[in-house]
């Protein structure tokens, strides 16, 4: 059994023993946390402008928090597409069954969240 999160990947040797490797070790790896961690400071940014947007009477504030927001979108969905066939492909070769972590499909849920904010 072999399971993944962003930072290691671990592979079951036996009962409850588990062998990790770093996935920083990768390049993909690092580009996948870069993106990530990017389009986490782009939210960062613009939930401190919608504070801003929310004190002063302009529209075009709210313009530039949806296009940061869709930047930001486009980041993690890069990422998110990047990990899993890039993990497959280094990580997971000759192992039937492997899992993702919770992580995994938070980062999705996030994501689809943020474009929904970004729409509205």
């Amino acid at each position: 059994r072999q399971y993944a999160s962003l930072w290691q990947s671990c592979t079951s040797v036996g009962g409850n023993e588990f062998s990790c490797r770093s996935i920083m070790d990768f390049a993909w790896g690092k580009a996948t946390a870069a993106l990530l961690i990017i389009g986490f400071i782009i939210l960062i940014i613009c939930f401190l402008l919608s504070f801003v947007a929310l004190c002063t009477p302009r529209i075009s504030l709210l313009r530039v928090i949806g296009g940061l927001l869709i930047f930001a979108v486009i980041l993690q969905v890069i990422a998110l597409v990047i990990y899993p066939s890039m993990y497959t492909n280094d990580l997971a070769t000759g192992t039937e069954n492997y899992l993702y972590s919770w992580t995994y499909g938070f980062g999705w849920g996030s994501t689809i969240i943020m474009f929904g904010c970004a729409i509205f």
